[in-house]
């Protein structure tokens, strides 16, 4: 074995041959490769392919012609035209543009706007809609008397009346704002707003009786002790609403979910505004753009 590892011109060892001999099946075919290369470029080109009319797709449904009107595929009328107010006696199903679809519940007062692509805008001033699309966020805005409800790609149930309106949302995330401020709702919670008053913060349905009772009368020493890992998101956007009480919330949120470093606790509790929403992005929460896994909305 030395003389042939060392000495180029020693004859072959018998167990270097019977190795070689063993490892024959296994070499290197370039004609092999070349064939497995042009195989796995097939897939690949495919791939390629069903991204485009992925995108294609998604692009056709996402046009819509400026001031055309809506379909009706349910209803008293045949389709809902830009400019005209309904209050249909039946509840009426109406196709939004190619992004979706809404229901009108009975009596209520809806009127279509405008339409464009991705620009859609309804007023309510009574009654009640679902509205379900699959688009990008800001797609739909529903104007009411206390203030705008905006869709960031997802479906949700608006209420309102002459002087509140309320925001159920199913998925995704929904946007209510008006003059006093604005807030952001994340699917299985609920927001409302009164005429000329700032947007209550997300609360979740499943919460207790008690947690979303003393979030809307902001009673303290029982959002403390009735609040639940999922309700940190509540504790956290009232902290950033009562400044005084901001320690307290904060405190009970770290408990119960504690974000990922703990200089964002003491960025948050010193009154930094950017440390608060670092914080909600480490709980586990659709991101507030995240329309495009909410595709299955879309039928």
């Amino acid at each position: 074995m030395d003389d042939y590892l060392y000495d180029p011109a020693a004859p072959p060892a018998e167990d270097v041959v019977e190795i070689e001999r063993r490892l024959q099946p296994l070499r290197y075919q370039p004609r092999n490769v070349v064939a497995f290369r042009k195989r796995r470029r097939l897939p690949l080109l495919a791939a390629a392919a069903a991204v485009v009319l992925v995108l294609a797709g998604a692009a056709w449904l996402w046009t819509w012609p400026s001031g055309r009107s809506w379909k009706v595929e349910g209803g008293p009328i045949a389709r809902l035209v830009v400019g005209e107010t309904v209050q249909p006696e039946q509840s009426m199903l109406v196709r939004v543009a190619r992004i979706g679809w809404m229901r009108v519940t009975q009596n209520s007062t809806v009127t279509l706007e405008s339409t464009s692509s991705n620009r859609h805008r309804l007023a309510m001033s009574s009654g009640a809609i679902r509205v379900s699309v699959w688009a990008p966020p800001r797609s739909i805005t529903i104007r009411t008397p206390a203030g705008d409800v905006t869709d960031l790609g997802c479906e949700f149930v608006v209420r309102a009346d002459e002087k509140a309106t309320s925001v159920d949302v199913v998925s995704g995330w929904v946007q209510l704002d008006n003059e006093t401020g604005d807030v952001l709702v994340p699917g299985g919670a609920f927001s409302e707003m009164q005429l000329g008053g700032q947007p209550s913060v997300p609360v979740f349905h499943s919460a207790t009786p008690e947690f979303r009772s003393a979030a809307r009368t902001f009673d303290v020493e029982t959002l403390l002790r009735t609040a639940r890992r999922r309700d940190v998101l509540t504790l956290l956007m009232l902290a950033r609403r009562h400044p005084q009480h901001r320690d307290a919330l904060l405190v009970r949120a770290q408990e119960l979910y504690a974000p990922k470093s703990e200089e964002t606790v003491l960025r948050a509790r010193a009154g930094h505004d950017d440390a608060i929403w670092g914080w909600v992005g480490d709980l586990p929460l659709p991101p507030a753009k995240g329309w495009v896994r909410n595709w299955r909305d879309l039928r």
